[in-house]
């Protein structure tokens, strides 16, 4: 079996870390994978960038050029991603190249592969949903559901003003998902599922769900006070992690984090606990002027390095989440691999990896209280091992990197039986949506 990924990126962001691990966990089951990178950051095997040539290079400045006009007169204050799916390589004709019995899509925005280039390829594809754009517009998260439940405008236009954009964008998308004769969608979460299948675009699809594999071979439990030494922490005290690839999204909820903070900061001053130390990671800096004097905070910068990573983990008490909107966080499915408990708001993928009061804290969504509540409550049983115990226990159980492999290849496997029966997900349509 050959298999093809497409994915932006090869490292650096939780999707593109995501794709790594499934292509790399593929190739340790012998399976003929290959990875198609728009911008590499590793050296895997079986990986490569498309060559470019003049033309195209010159064709893609064009079209980033007409993309970031769009996106800007879209949503100018969105402090996301926004893509339009107008620029990149050409996916159809990689695959036309590389013949591949299963085209694997993951986060194939930003500028990194065109969407129309998938119209019309008779290959099976699996997209695995790390976020919310391929059944949106050009939002990569978007809480307004009716911007996805509804069925699409067919008048909206490119130039008809720019909150017609996304919707426009939404539309050519339609018309190149009918022209898929054999697309199958895979949710890393329950959220992502339940939110796929409400869409206009992807509702009617066939849809697994496959949970995020964690590498436990790289996040593991440590002795907790030797991590402390090694990053030079106070062996007693109350250490509180939080931190993501960027913090500057409010998608991230820092400001939510500050609040939850305050209180349950001065509830254990007032209990004379140990004083708290908050330690942040990420490409930028923690504010904590904010909470000058009532803790401790050190910001340790964007970390790559896995054991580095680990070591930081199993060094807390408790990370933190404080997400507005998640799909399924790596850092929560690494925390816990750690055996480090999670707090975070009860939303999107969290549910499926944190159990109430029993390897972390799901708070209100977005009850600040209620979020200092549960870091209070996990840092008052820093000392009982049955949390950290049960944390990494439903990482083995229920998020190992086998099980998720072992799910991919059923899904290719039944996907090929399918093809060979001559079943179709749907009829495809004629529209010319290559774009």
């Amino acid at each position: 079996m050959k298999v093809l990924h497409f994915s932006a990126l090869d490292g650096h962001t939780g999707a593109g870390a995501a794709a790594a691990r499934i292509h790399s966990g593929l190739l340790e089951r012998g399976v003929d994978s290959h990875f198609c990178v728009a911008h590499r950051v590793c050296d895997l095997p079986n990986s490569f960038t498309p060559k470019a040539t003049f033309l195209h290079r010159l064709e893609r400045r064009v079209r980033a050029r007409f993309d970031e006009w769009l996106t800007r007169r879209y949503a100018p204050d969105y402090d996301y991603v926004l893509s339009s799916g107008l620029d990149g390589f050409n996916i159809r004709e990689i695959v036309r190249q590389m013949r591949p019995d299963v085209v694997h899509l993951h986060w194939i925005a930003g500028n990194s592969f065109k969407i129309g280039s998938l119209a019309g390829l008779r290959t099976p594809v699996v997209w695995r949903l790390a976020d919310m754009w391929p059944f949106c517009g050009m939002e990569h998260l978007e809480v307004d559901a009716h911007k996805y439940t509804t069925p699409v405008n067919e008048k909206a236009g490119i130039l008809a003003g720019g909150k017609h954009a996304s919707e426009w964008t939404r539309r050519r998308k339609l018309r190149v998902y009918q022209t898929l004769p054999h697309l199958r969608l895979a949710a890393p979460s329950r959220w992502m599922a339940r939110e796929t299948m409400r869409s206009a675009l992807l509702g009617e699809r066939p849809l697994d769900i496959i949970p995020t594999g964690c590498d436990s071979r790289q996040f593991y439990p440590v002795a907790q006070q030797a991590c402390r030494e090694a990053l030079g922490l106070p062996r007693d005290s109350c250490v509180v992690l939080v931190g993501a690839t960027s913090m500057r999204t409010r998608w991230k909820g820092v400001d939510l984090f500050i609040q939850a903070s305050k209180s349950a900061f001065h509830a254990l001053s007032a209990k004379n606990h140990p004083k708290p130390r908050i330690l942040t990671f990420g490409a930028e800096a923690f504010p904590e002027t904010v909470l000058e004097g009532l803790v401790d905070v050190e910001h340790l910068g964007p970390i790559r390095d896995k054991r580095l990573m680990r070591i930081i983990y199993n060094a807390a008490d408790v990370f933190v989440a404080p997400s507005r909107m998640e799909n399924l966080a790596n850092t929560v499915l690494e925390s816990l691999a750690c055996g480090t408990p999670v707090v975070a708001f009860d939303i999107g993928g969290m549910p499926d990896a944190i159990e109430h009061e029993k390897n972390g804290f799901l708070a209100r969504p977005f009850d600040t209280k209620h979020l200092a509540e549960g870091i209070r409550f996990v840092l008052s049983r820093r000392d009982d091992p049955s949390m950290r115990l049960a944390a990494r226990e439903k990482i083995l159980r229920d998020f190992s990197l086998d099980r998720e492999i072992d799910l991919y290849m059923d899904l290719y496997a039944r996907m090929l039986a399918e093809v060979s029966a001559g079943a179709s997900t749907i009829a495809p349509a004629m529209a010319d949506a290559r774009g």
